[in-house]
Formats: structure tokens, sequence, C-alpha cells
């Protein structure tokens, strides 16, 4: 399989996940200031790391 479409596929597995907790958050109502950074943050960094990853790798920096 394609390295780039693994890549992708892990990183859906990890939006999923920080999904799951968000919304497990928001039904048991604990959804306090320091969940919402760390999970909005986790979001966050693995969209930007996607991104970076995907850049390099058009611009050949990175194999």
């Amino acid at each position: 399989m394609d390295p780039r479409v693994l890549e992708l596929l892990n990183q859906l597995i990890v939006l999923i996940i920080y999904g799951i907790v968000i919304s497990r958050e928001i039904t048991r109502q604990s959804l306090d200031s320091l969940n919402l950074l760390i999970t909005v943050g986790g979001i966050i960094f693995s969209v930007l790391l996607m991104f970076f990853t995907w850049y390099l790798k058009t611009e050949k920096l990175v194999r």
C-alpha cells in the first residue's frame, strides 16, 4: 500500500480518537477548559503535522 495512504489513515485514526474523547466529555458534561484545551490542541497538532509532512514530501525533502 502507498505510504501516503497509510499516513492519511493514521492521521484519520488519531482524529477519530480525539473526536471520541471530546464527544464522551460532552456527554459526561465534564468538559472543562483544561480538557477542551488538550483535546482541541491535539486535533490542531495532528492536522498541522499531517499537512507539514505532506508539504515536505511534495517538496521532496523527505522520502
